[in-house]
């Protein structure tokens, strides 16, 4: 990043911090951290000495749990921008059964990624849409909303993540939401961050149902299977959307962002799948940071599998390579499962990115890939 927009960054981030939240316990009193673009400088470093240490294997990373918890492909030149559909400024009363309806079954539309258009909020909103190849309109797909960082945008989600080629062949619709926007770039009203949607109180829950509705009125979608995932702020929107919206959720991802809202109150079990670098300089695992209000990965942690249920007494061992160990609870209400992947020293980067590692902001693990982890998780945990 340039010197002159990590400046606007953290001069942005700091006028927009607001007070943590009182109902976060046993978050770092003193935790700092940084913008939330992935893209910080090496001044950031020093607040690795915040983050909390991996444990020495699988089973001592639920051991330090608490039983309880505070309450980026190429638009192809010749497809066509999908239609702007005639979305209202509010979500409709009736948009559940917009959401679930599959509108826009019966036509196929051509491979490749498309911008869509909608008013919201009296504000014209984008996102962008990949259509996987052999993609048809006879079929239900499912949906992956994937949620950039603060300062980043829609078109970096898209190469940073690599969903474009999963998504070509594993067969799913794969939608980059654009944040609301100032001039240090995109930003998600999570709860207690971040930027300019935050500053603006924006409805960014409300925005990203009406996403949904425009997307169904044009492709073919299956209701039992749309997930979110983020990276960043983006990761704590997803986590909103589970707290808020676990009812249309199957299964949220986050990666390098935990619960940074005062309350969480999800309408039901959801399986949650995290993924945290224990020396994140722009998140601390320890929760906390510049962006303000952030629970601890622990905290969330343990609140997901208290939400879900889950009967083991400690998180069991999923799978342990290099510096990745992801441990988890599956004896969970409903089916659904909880799990974490801890990154041993990990830095604020998405694991193995195809795009590479974000400069400045520590190291990136090439031991695992969340990509192809996100989907398989995804996959296997559709809505009850």
């Amino acid at each position: 990043m340039r010197i002159s927009l990590w400046l606007s960054v953290l001069l942005a981030a700091l006028l927009a911090m607001p007070a943590c939240s009182d109902n976060v316990a046993n978050s770092s009193a003193d935790a700092t951290g940084a913008d939330d673009d992935g893209q910080g400088d090496g001044g950031l470093a020093d607040l690795a000495a915040d983050a909390t240490p991996l444990a020495d294997d699988a089973t001592a990373v639920a051991t330090d749990v608490p039983d309880t918890a505070t309450a980026d492909v190429a638009p192809a030149a010749d497809v066509p921008d999908v239609a702007v559909a005639d979305a209202a400024d509010v979500l409709p009363a009736d948009a559940a059964a917009e959401v679930t309806t599959p509108l826009g079954c019966g036509g196929a539309a051509a491979p490749g990624t498309k911008t869509a258009t909608i008013d919201f909020g009296g504000t014209t909103r984008t996102y962008l849409v990949h259509v996987p190849k052999g993609y048809t309109g006879d079929k239900a797909w499912p949906v992956v909303i994937a949620l950039h960082g603060l300062t980043d945008n829609a078109a970096k989600m898209e190469t940073m993540t690599g969903f474009d080629s999963l998504a070509d062949k594993a067969g799913f619709l794969v939608v980059y939401p654009e944040g609301l926007s100032d001039f240090t770039g995109g930003s998600w009203n999570a709860g207690n961050c971040c930027g300019a949607a935050k500053t603006a109180n924006a409805d960014d829950v409300g925005f990203l149902m009406n996403v949904l509705v425009d997307l169904n009125a044009h492709f073919c979608t299956d209701s039992k299977r749309i997930f979110a995932t983020g990276f960043s702020n983006g990761a704590y929107m997803a986590q909103r959307l589970g707290c808020e919206k676990a009812d249309v959720f199957a299964a949220i991802a986050a990666v390098s962002g935990e619960i940074n809202i005062a309350t969480c109150t999800p309408s039901r079990a959801i399986s949650v799948l995290e993924f945290h670098g224990t020396a994140d300089p722009v998140v601390p695992y320890g929760g906390g940071g510049l962006t303000g209000g952030a629970w601890s990965v622990d905290q969330t942690f343990a609140f997901w599998r208290d939400n879900a249920l889950c009967a083991e007494p400690k998180a069991v061992a999923i799978s342990q390579k290099g510096d990745a160990t992801c441990t988890g609870f599956s004896l969970c209400k409903d089916g659904a499962a909880v799990e974490l992947c801890v990154i041993d020293q990990g830095g604020h980067q998405w694991p193995n990115s195809p795009s590479g590692p974000a400069p400045f902001v520590g190291k990136m693990s090439t031991d695992i890939d969340a990509t192809s982890a996100i989907w398989q998780f995804f996959q296997a945990h559709p809505l009850p």
